[in-house]
């Protein structure tokens, strides 16, 4: 998908850059539970699309396996990571929301996870979204939910656009 071949620190220089630029608040090496994030970038402001006040984050980490019980499981800890760290603010669906892109960098990932990422519908939560994104340093390509569900029909292609502008080396 890409010309340059990119290693973890040159990819993670690449979008924390375009995330600095955006405005975002990037804090590094950040532990949580049994796991240190590489990077989670926040960031929180009035989008009309979301129907109010949205906290977006982006949440890095750097996977040994790409299976899809790992994935799943650094998914679902980036998500109450940043569910715990979201600030104060209205309750979710008031006014408020918050989107989390988990971002997992991997060496290479098989057929069977990258079909499961594709089609699966992400875990669902009250006024808030959790997006799985696997970079794949072998093949230089963003894998994430290419499929549109009922639920999200308002937010997927904006959610896509996001992961592509943001999260393309």
């Amino acid at each position: 998908m890409y010309d340059k071949k990119v290693d973890t620190q040159e990819y993670l220089s690449i979008v924390i850059d375009k995330l600095k630029l955006r405005n975002y608040h990037v804090k590094e090496g950040v532990k949580y539970k049994n796991h240190t994030f590489e990077y989670v970038a926040r960031q929180t402001k009035f989008v009309m699309g979301r129907f109010g006040l949205l906290t977006t984050f982006f949440v890095f980490s750097k996977l040994e396996t790409s299976d899809i019980h790992t994935l799943k499981d650094f998914s679902t800890k980036a998500f109450n990571h940043a569910r715990k760290t979201r600030g104060i603010f209205p309750p979710r669906g008031f006014g408020y929301g918050f989107l989390c892109f988990p971002v997992a960098i991997v060496d290479s990932v098989n057929t069977e996870t990258t079909e499961y990422i594709r089609g699966k519908e992400p875990q669902k939560h009250w006024a808030a979204f959790e997006k799985l994104v696997v970079f794949s340093l072998d093949s230089k390509t963003l894998y994430y939910c290419e499929e549109t569900f009922s639920w999200g029909y308002l937010y997927y292609d904006w959610d896509r656009k996001i992961i592509m502008e943001i999260l393309s080396p």
